[in-house]
């Protein structure tokens, strides 16, 4: 092969290699292209298409290619997204239990009350004063108390 400009060539040895020019198309297809594929079938090629027999099928292969990888790439992306928001998910669920468990003393608490109202006839006593304020003083809230109940 003396030049790569000729309007027309062919293969001289190698029955591997197609011609892809031809006068019509000029200059557009100026090298050859296997009729195998190097190094063996690209992976995310369905197994319907067949190797390039033109630049124009090897640039579209190629293209093809870089895009799939992309899709790749954004289902990577989209996979790690999921994740996040899975363990975001469990975080708030998480919360929620804590919240539930203060909730759920709450409830323990009236329960009892209503329990202990009932088992006294019916009849619902709040505590006493003092017993109220012992309470709220063990809590770290300190009242000055009148003499009569200290």
């Amino acid at each position: 092969m003396a030049s790569l400009f000729p309007a027309e060539w062919t293969a001289t040895n190698d029955s591997n290699i197609v011609n892809t020019t031809s006068s019509a198309e000029g200059h557009r297809n100026l090298a050859s292209v296997p009729k195998e594929w190097p190094g063996g079938r690209p992976r995310f090629l369905p197994s319907d298409i067949p190797a390039p027999r033109t630049i124009e099928e090897a640039t579209c292969l190629l293209n093809l290619a870089q895009t799939s990888r992309s899709i790749k790439e954004t289902q990577k992306k989209l996979a790690r997204q999921r994740a996040k928001e899975c363990k975001y998910l469990a975080q708030l669920y998480e919360l929620q239990a804590g919240n539930a468990d203060v909730w759920i003393s709450q409830a323990d608490l009236d329960i009892g009350r209503v329990t202990s109202a009932v088992r006294r006839g019916g009849v619902f006593a709040l505590p006493s004063t003092a017993m109220a304020l012992r309470r709220h003083r063990s809590h770290g809230t300190h009242i000055l108390l009148p003499s009569k109940y200290r």
